[in-house]
């Protein structure tokens, strides 16, 4: 959103309006919260102008059917193991599947398995380990974590190319978080200094770095940095650290969302919005600000196991859990506590900024695909089991 006194406008209606926004480098934000984009002509527009509120979109109430459509990897046979992405095209739902290191194409009307590409290995369109699947445009993209590297196909599993993505500068740990529509990547990484080491247990966040590539993976320029997932930090061997979770850790998403990327930080109502030359353009912002609220006693217990102070340790439950751009439009999953919910809640924006509406679901499931009013799900049992459903979005189109 972009504020303005205590009225506030998305993206998209100021964009509509012709109204301009100030710019604010990310690379002046070390642990971005909130980053505000001021509107030039303020005064000019009160809190009551029904013709603003006139030009806000109806938000859609929808939810995810408890009733499947299809589902894969349900034969004990051929079952799925590490799902790690989904894409839905017009006939096909493609999952990658990072046990195998393969891209399965299934028939998305019958489930039938037509092909698979990829593999285990280091050659062209094999992976060490495969960590991501996008579809962009009329291209799969999909990212390997050891080998650093992006393998490009087209739809019907065709390898096109592979990109090699170099670190720069100290930064020698890079992920792609998108690609944008004209082919550049945006990449996130980080680096480890064995000098700066941990010396007693703490818990710490690492600085992340933003980058942007040409299609060819030629580095282009730095976008600013940002603070990761909490970890809890101990001392190992001669300058090594053990790294383990946090409960309830803070963290920044950074994503793509068309031409533009974000960073939503787990505890700020806010998202911010930046485009590709790491400028700030505004910031997406719920319908209701929820409200922060302290973890619980019992929770607490949770950390029983973490030598560190008290004050080191989240204080509050995160705002949001996950992130996900799907079916055009950026799907954000409100906090889900692993210990105590089993539904799930999503807020849905258009690339506008607009917020389109909310999105509910009776259990809990990771949504990896999103096709007009369908979705890929993944469903996993109370063993783990895991398993795609293609399930209906009832009350969306």
């Amino acid at each position: 959103m972009i504020k303005c006194n205590s009225f506030r406008l998305s993206i998209g209606q100021a964009r509509r309006k012709g109204l301009k926004t100030y710019q604010y480098r990310a690379s002046n934000c070390v642990g971005v919260g909130i980053v505000v984009a001021v509107l030039a002509g303020c005064g000019e527009v009160k809190e009551g102008d029904r013709s603003v509120q006139s030009a806000q979109p109806s938000q859609k109430e929808a939810r995810i059917d408890s009733v499947s459509l299809l589902t894969i990897g349900n034969d004990p046979d051929d079952p799925l193991y590490r799902v790690v992405g989904a894409v839905l095209t017009e006939d096909e739902l493609v999952v990658a599947q990072a046990s195998s290191m393969t891209l399965r194409f299934y028939d998305r009307r019958t489930g039938e398995l037509e092909r698979s590409v990829g593999g285990p290995g280091e050659g062209p369109g094999e992976y060490e380990l495969l960590a991501s699947l996008q579809l962009v445009g009329d291209r799969l993209y999909t990212f390997d974590r050891v080998a650093y590297r992006l393998t490009v196909y087209d739809l019907s599993g065709t390898l096109e190319r592979t990109v090699q993505i170099p670190a720069w500068g100290e930064y020698d740990i890079p992920e792609l978080v998108g690609v944008f529509p004209d082919g550049s990547l945006l990449v996130s990484a980080h680096s480890f200094d064995p000098e700066n080491s941990a010396k007693s247990p703490v818990i710490r966040r690492y600085v992340m770095v933003l980058g942007r590539y040409d299609p060819n993976g030629v580095f282009l320029d730095s976008l600013g940095s940002y603070l990761g997932l909490e970890h809890y930090v101990t001392p190992f061997g001669n300058g090594g650290e053990a790294v383990g979770g946090v409960p309830f850790s803070r963290q920044v998403l950074p994503g793509v969302m068309g031409d533009e990327y974000y960073l939503l930080d787990s505890n700020e109502a806010v998202i911010s919005v930046f485009n590709t030359a790491g400028d700030s353009i505004g910031e997406l912002e719920p319908a209701t600000a929820p409200e922060p609220v302290r973890i619980g006693r019992a929770d607490r217990d949770l950390f029983a196991d973490l030598d560190v102070d008290s004050d080191e340790l989240p204080q509050f439950y995160p705002f949001y859990s996950h992130s996900t751009v799907q079916g055009g439009a950026l799907w954000i999953l409100r906090y889900v506590n692993p210990y105590q919910d089993h539904s799930g809640e999503w807020s849905v924006y258009s690339f506008d900024g607009d917020l389109v509406g909310r999105v509910t679901a009776s259990e809990r499931l990771v949504v990896l695909a999103v096709d007009g009013d369908t979705a890929a799900v993944l469903v996993r049992d109370e063993l783990g089991v895991e398993t795609v459903e293609l399930r209906r979005l009832v009350g969306w189109s």
